[in-house]
């Protein structure tokens, strides 16, 4: 039993120290205040301690810029005031010169080990002043407080001190002191705005339907012919037999065919004409019966029947 009453004891202990903390634990943030405007920021601290349910004994709020640090001691007359009851800083009409860093620092105990802790946040406040080139990166602009509109600046003298002012010029679409309200039938007008390029886009897909249901409607059945066709088994995959045209040509050297002539046997009738001399009479043209006949019934001069031999002359001498 005193096992338990001890483990339960060094539990409790082991939690409370771990939800209480340290000495001066502090958390950092940036927070963002449009030229010209007012601010209400609470202290994270306190918040934390309230949570925890701890004495709080006393919170103070400090500021510190490049030129002097300050105690804030809640007189009417300063720029940052604070709550008493919820310890919240006020800061009114922040001008460039006002950039710093607000601390808050709550001193509270431990009730049960009467230990005093101390635990800070800071805040670093930072002016936003339309300069695109300071505190920003590609996706937003920090130091431009206007979401949808262009932002400005305007400068006046109040009591002989200059001020200075943050304003938003929204587009049509938005409104609110940052462009971050959108007006009613917003919708409507950015359909309007790209109607043209959506109805160009809708006419091409319906074009393009129409010709692919047109040529769907036109198309016949595909009939397969591989049960008609014949199977010529495997297709050779050679260039030279697919396509015989493209075959390069070759000269191919063939043997000589030319066979010299050869003498007739003796007593071949051949040979008897071939020995034989030539005639040394020209032979007698035979004319047809009928064409004498002819040539008499259209006017022509009779054609003479008797042939003369003419002799033929005889070689010259060498």
């Amino acid at each position: 039993m005193s096992t338990i009453i001890f483990v339960f004891v060094l539990t409790y202990l082991v939690f409370l120290h771990s939800g209480v903390g340290g000495d001066d634990s502090n958390t950092i943030i940036d927070r963002y205040v449009p030229l010209g405007q007012h601010f209400n920021f609470t202290c994270d601290a306190y918040e934390r301690i309230k949570e925890k349910h701890l004495q709080v004994i006393e919170v103070q709020w400090s500021y510190r810029c490049q030129k002097s640090s300050i105690i804030l001691d809640n007189s009417p007359n300063l720029r940052f005031i604070y709550d008493t009851n919820s310890y919240f800083l006020i800061g009114y009409d922040i001008q460039k010169e006002h950039e710093g860093v607000l601390e808050c620092k709550v001193l509270y105990t431990n009730a049960p080990m009467e230990e005093e802790y101390v635990e800070s946040s800071t805040i670093n406040l930072k002016v936003q002043d339309c300069n695109e080139n300071i505190d920003s990166n590609i996706s937003h602009a920090l130091r431009n407080p206007c979401q949808f509109g262009q932002c400005k600046v305007v400068s006046s003298k109040l009591g002989g001190i200059k001020h200075e002012k943050l304003y938003c010029e929204c587009v049509e679409q938005y409104t609110g002191l940052y462009c971050d309200v959108e007006k009613s039938g917003t919708w409507w007008r950015e359909t309007l705005y790209y109607s043209s390029t959506f109805g160009h886009f809708l006419c091409t897909g319906i074009i393009f339907l129409g010709f692919y249901c047109f040529d769907r409607s036109n198309s016949k059945e595909r009939i397969s012919l591989k049960e008609d066709v014949p199977d010529f088994g495997r297709i050779p995959d050679q260039p030279d037999i697919l396509y015989p045209a493209a075959r390069k040509r070759t000269r191919v050297r063939q043997p000589p065919t030319y066979q010299p002539p050869q003498q007739p046997p003796p007593g071949d009738p051949i040979e008897e004409r071939l020995q034989q001399p030539p005639p040394l009479v020209a032979p007698i043209e035979e004319v047809p019966p009928q064409l004498p006949e002819l040539r008499q019934n259209d006017g022509a001069i009779p054609i003479q029947e008797n042939v003369v031999d003419v002799p033929i002359p005889d070689p010259p001498q060498q």
